[in-house]
């Protein structure tokens, strides 16, 4: 029976801004920021996929933020991301989702990146970092960003990682050994 490599450690490291913005990130964040103007964050029906960079797409995800237990509903999970993660989380919820080998402590923090981003409505830049027996450490710079139906709350989050550095690697990262 295959067995998946377990990492030692899986953790988002925020980071300032500018520390993702040279990283295909920056893509999506100029084209949010073009979106938004001087609001604070665009409605999720200004944005297009589409009009992002084709190679970065398959990188990016959406979700819907719900209230009444707080939790988000992955409205969308981009191909790259199944590559890596071993998992489409289209339609499913971080509270009910199977995270693999990820522990619920780190769902815990995952939330908590979350709520912190509601709570500023300001983008939230982290290091995805991962160390893993037999591998080491390999690091990819993500980004969420608020976008707000009403122009009061955070309704959406639109999310991105830039996997092209080691990308070979981060797709086998979770295969079976």
């Amino acid at each position: 029976m295959d067995t998946l490599v377990a990492p030692i450690s899986i953790q988002s490291i925020e980071v300032p801004l500018a520390e993702v913005l040279e990283s295909d990130c920056g893509a999506l964040y100029t084209y949010w920021n073009g979106l938004r103007g001087t609001r604070w964050a665009p409605r999720w029906d200004e944005i297009h996929l589409i009009d992002l960079p084709a190679p970065f797409i398959p990188f990016v995800y959406v979700v819907d933020v719900l209230e009444d237990p707080f939790d988000l509903r992955f409205r969308f999970w981009g191909t790259g991301l199944t590559a890596v993660f071993k998992r489409d989380h289209t339609g499913e919820t971080m509270l009910t989702m199977d995270l693999g080998v990820i522990s619920d402590d780190r769902r815990e923090k995952i939330m908590g990146d979350y709520r912190t981003l509601i709570d500023r409505k300001a983008p939230f830049a982290f290091l995805w970092d991962t160390r893993t027996a037999g591998r080491g450490r390999m690091a990819a710079p993500a980004i969420c960003l608020p976008l707000s139906d009403d122009g009061e709350t955070v309704t959406k989050i639109i999310c991105g990682f830039d996997f092209t550095e080691n990308r070979y690697d981060w797709e086998r990262l979770l295969e079976p050994r």
